[in-house]
């Protein structure tokens, strides 16, 4: 097996475009529209490339010895597999394939039975599916192979930089998103203890705030822009009922009137605060989900996007990406 680089790189190729053919024509078919599926926006699946690469390097030795060919394939593969998947959840926050639901998984990036289908492949691949390879790539002059080789490498660096770029963006936003409804769950607090200071007897406050932990339970099944309707409303309500709160001073002490009416511009000073970045908020994500449904279309609609940490902020952007491709279609 003394292939040239040049040649190492061709095998490599063509195995990473005939797993994205293999891969695009699987989901085309199982989803009934055509689906062009990878990490990359170009017709190559990298993870294929390399699996098949490694599965020729460990079987040129054990052609003669099937049954340690496919264990070597199986575990090598799968190694490979799960360093790949456990990167790439580190770098980007984001699972490209889960095997969570599968009998025997290791952390959702390999399962029992894709590494048995590892095997299988290693044994098709190097006695089925390699001779026809090598003998064409065999064929092909060194000038020629190193040509070809030369304007695939800078395509697959291109478009790979790119799709790793938009990952990397994607798990920018993913992050933003999830600090953005934390604050707007913070903002949602600050509105309750103004409506209970409002409220003005400690019972009251009391009930307001058990009240406002249940309907934050509910809030959390909300989407983004659900939850931000809910906090405009809920500060609405804080500067109406603070607005309220001269009534009752009537019969307090004036110490004790200056003291709540400080308080209570003090809370009103906060809520115009709030409202101003709760507009500032709504701008960005409109913003974001357009410039969203530009850049992730292919990488969210084509692949399993899974998030252990951040998956209620993935599926916002989905939604969002979804409602982009739809709007651009009837445009």
């Amino acid at each position: 097996m003394n292939y040239t680089p040049d040649q190492w790189l061709l095998f490599f190729f063509i195995y990473c475009f005939i797993g994205w053919i293999w891969e695009s024509g699987f989901v085309s078919i199982r989803t009934k529209k055509l689906t062009n599926r990878g990490f990359m926006r170009g017709p190559f699946i990298p993870i294929y490339g390399c699996g098949c690469v490694l599965m020729m390097a460990v079987g040129a030795p054990l052609m003669d010895r099937p049954v340690l060919m496919y264990f070597a394939g199986m575990i090598c593969a799968s190694v490979m597999e799960f360093i790949t998947g456990d990167m790439m959840l580190r770098l980007f926050k984001v699972r490209y394939w889960d095997y969570s639901d599968r009998f025997l998984n290791i952390k959702g990036h390999i399962c029992l039975a894709a590494s048995l289908l590892w095997g299988v492949f290693t044994l098709l691949m190097n006695y089925l599916g390699k001779p026809p390879i090598e003998r064409q790539i065999m064929m092909i002059p060194q000038q020629t192979a190193h040509t070809i080789v030369i304007v695939l490498v800078i395509y697959f660096t291109a478009d790979f930089s790119l799709s790793f770029k938009t990952a990397l963006d994607l798990r920018d936003v993913i992050i933003a998103m999830e600090a953005f409804k934390e604050e707007i769950e913070r903002m949602q607090k600050r509105m309750d203890v103004a409506i209970a200071f409002a409220d003005d007897t400690r019972q009251q406050a009391k009930d307001a705030l058990n009240d406002k932990i249940e309907e934050s339970k509910e809030q959390a099944r909300l989407h983004l822009e659900e939850r931000l309707d809910e906090l405009q409303k809920r500060m609405e309500y804080a500067s109406l009922r603070l607005s309220e709160v001269d009534k009752g001073l009537e019969h307090k002490k004036e110490e004790s009137v200056r003291l709540i009416q400080n308080r209570k511009q003090e809370l009103l000073d906060q809520i115009e605060e709030y409202r101003l970045n709760t507009e500032l908020m709504r701008r960005r994500f409109a913003e974001s989900a357009k410039r969203r449904g530009a850049l992730y279309r292919n990488m969210i609609r084509n692949n399993i996007l899974v998030s252990d940490r951040f998956g209620e902020s993935l599926e916002d952007i989905k939604r969002k990406v979804e409602e982009y491709t739809e709007h651009k279609g009837k445009d």
